[in-house]
């Protein structure tokens, strides 16, 4: 099954699969960097900016690099760290 331009949809067979990319930026669609994370579906991306929203894509690409269109996305909002209270004490 081809998609729009004719790139494989995410969820064809690649039979000479080498693996995935995951795309991500700070706007939905927007995916501004990019992480080859080769043939493995479990991959940790670093960098991120507590606070901040990040929206993920990924694709499958064969060994010609023939890349697959985008997978559904997903977003994830990083918590910040609570902050230490000032002026705290141990309580006797």
């Amino acid at each position: 099954m081809r998609g729009a331009g004719g790139a494989p949809e995410f969820g064809d067979h690649f039979a000479l699969r080498s693996g995935y990319k995951i795309y991500y930026g700070a706007a939905s669609g927007v995916y501004t960097n990019t992480v080859a994370v080769g043939n493995t579906t479990n991959a940790a991306v670093t960098g991120l900016v507590e606070g901040a929203t990040y929206y993920f894509a990924a694709t499958a690409f064969d060994d010609s690099g023939v890349e697959s269109q985008f997978s559904n996305e997903t977003s994830y909002s990083l918590p910040l760290k609570p902050l230490a209270p000032k002026n705290l004490r141990p309580k006797n």
